[in-house]
């Protein structure tokens, strides 16, 4: 469960302009590793949750972290004990540890993968892409700039 917080978090990381001084125009908004790799055709490579699926969604019901003053953080136990009252549930004291570690491990995970050479927690996402995707837009480009020439 830690692990596909992690995963999940390195996915929705937005690695910094290796040029930070180069201006970005609106069109050309950064766009998270997880974005980055479906418009290249791919599928996000997450690690198998088995039966903790379910904590995954009541994680998910949370909110994954909290807003702070300073920006995220990882859920509260304040936070996770509303829910609880909200949704009617009550979790194990081992689910409630482990959702709040999942926060931390998200969060942890969303800083460090800002740094563009941080690698995966699991696996090589990176390299998940459609091979026909890619190939096709690559065409479409240099078609693109051999008309540009010819005009």
């Amino acid at each position: 469960m830690i692990l596909y917080a992690r995963q999940l978090g390195w996915f929705h990381a937005t690695p910094t302009a290796q040029n930070p001084h180069k201006k970005i125009s609106n069109q050309e908004k950064p766009r998270s590793r997880l974005e980055k790799i479906i418009d290249n055709g791919g599928t996000p490579l997450m690690p198998d949750i088995g039966d903790g699926g379910y904590l995954v969604e009541y994680w998910n019901d949370f909110g994954l972290f909290m807003e702070g003053q300073m920006g995220p953080v990882a859920l509260s136990a304040q936070e996770i004990q509303a829910w609880q009252r909200g949704a009617q549930l009550s979790l194990s004291a081992w689910e409630f540890r482990v959702v709040i570690q999942m926060s931390r491990a998200y969060l942890s995970s969303l800083r460090a993968g800002a740094e563009p050479e941080c690698p995966p927690p699991y696996g090589n996402p990176a390299n998940e892409f459609d091979r026909a995707t890619v190939s096709k837009k690559i065409g479409n480009a240099f078609k693109s700039l051999l008309m540009a020439r010819k005009s």
